[in-house]
């Protein structure tokens, strides 16, 4: 039979991590954003989150692009915060043309990206994202995502009991308060382990010239 005190434990430790992934707080796009070396100290332009356009591109063509970006950094003998102002812009252009914008990458600022992992369902079409993006003067956004593979992760589920209830009741009769008992449903959310799927999500922010 297993110890109860590690069943208590376990419980306790699952308790701990649903409070970290329920708590409220920035969105998740603010939350692992991260500006361009470039464009950190850069004046923040006055966008309206209603005229920021958000669209995707497929992994296929951003994927590679990020890996061939990874590899020049490993290869640079230099930080990428040292490097000249020419070649950074040739180190972003290359991931600019790979977004499929309808406009030339030339034209295209890059100011900065989220990177994230989830297995929470995510919308890119929430007005948080707007919000955001216009809040760090994009008024471009583009995104792509794939599926990582599945994790084990914690998550809230109800389970249903009955039990007594006492209540405590005005009897306008005897002009008093009272105390009562029923036998009724209740409802119990309880952390479990499951498994999901778990999707890498990459965001450009950028803005036009």
């Amino acid at each position: 039979m297993q110890d109860p005190r590690k069943i208590v434990l376990s419980v306790l430790m699952v308790g701990v991590a649903m409070v970290g992934l329920t708590g409220c707080g920035p969105s998740v796009w603010e939350r692992s954003f991260s500006f361009e070396p470039e464009a950190a100290a850069a004046p923040v332009a006055t966008i309206k989150p209603a005229n920021v356009v958000v669209r995707d591109a497929p992994w296929g063509r951003v994927g590679p692009a990020l890996e061939a970006e990874r590899q020049r950094l490993v290869a640079s003998d230099t930080h990428r915060e040292d490097w000249s102002a020419d070649r950074a812009r040739e180190s972003k252009l290359a991931i600019l043309r790979e977004l499929q914008l309808p406009f030339e990458a030339a034209n295209a600022e890059l100011l900065g990206r989220s990177h994230f992992r989830t297995t929470q369902p995510t919308d890119p079409d929430s007005p948080e994202l707007r919000s955001f993006a216009a809040s760090v003067g994009a008024d471009y956004v583009v995104w792509s995502k794939h599926v990582v593979g599945k994790v084990e992760t914690v998550e809230r589920e109800p389970v249903q009991s009955n039990r007594w209830r006492t209540s405590r009741v005005w009897d306008a009769d005897r002009k008093r308060y009272d105390y009562e008992r029923r036998w009724g449903p209740e409802t119990v959310w309880v952390p479990v382990v499951v498994e999901r799927e778990q999707v890498r999500w990459v965001v450009f922010y950028l803005r036009q010239r």
